[in-house]
């Protein structure tokens, strides 16, 4: 259910500089790819600094059930939902001395979520110590090519 077009549509952080737009961690998602275990995911997605730059990385999965990739400092990343239209992720980012949690919604492309989830993904946000009240909406035809 992961593999396939996905458009971010919500992010939220403890650390709304690096999320804002035009912040290092202000991804935009195209693409989920797995490998046939699941074991690497490949995440294709736009940043934009100033520019629209398409990139990718590969996410391995640990013992832990948690990915790691390289991507502004090393990064920790967990499915906490996956359903065939709803996807949230949990990432940790540390760059040296600082660290950067990160909540990020998805839709399937060309989709919007639905109020229900949102809803959802406010509350395992909160669960995880991110207040959603900073959380950013990011609709289906954001600023990078589509």
């Amino acid at each position: 259910m992961i593999s396939g077009e996905w458009r971010t549509q919500y992010i939220v952080s403890t650390n709304a500089s690096m999320t804002d737009e035009g912040g290092p961690l202000r991804v935009y998602v195209r693409e989920f790819t797995c490998d046939s275990k699941c074991e690497a995911v490949t995440v294709s997605f736009y940043v934009k600094t100033p520019e629209c730059q398409l990139l990718s990385v590969v996410g391995t999965l640990t013992s832990d059930d948690i990915y790691t990739t390289d991507f502004s400092g090393q990064n920790y990343f967990q499915f906490l939902h996956v359903s065939k239209d709803f996807m949230v992720i949990y990432i940790k980012n540390v760059n040296g001395d600082s660290v950067t949690e990160i909540m990020e919604a998805f839709a399937r492309k060309q989709e919007t979520l639905t109020d229900q989830q949102v809803d959802a993904y406010y509350r395992m946000s909160e669960r995880r110590g991110i207040s959603p009240q900073n959380a950013q909406y990011i609709p289906p035809n954001d600023i990078c090519p589509q």
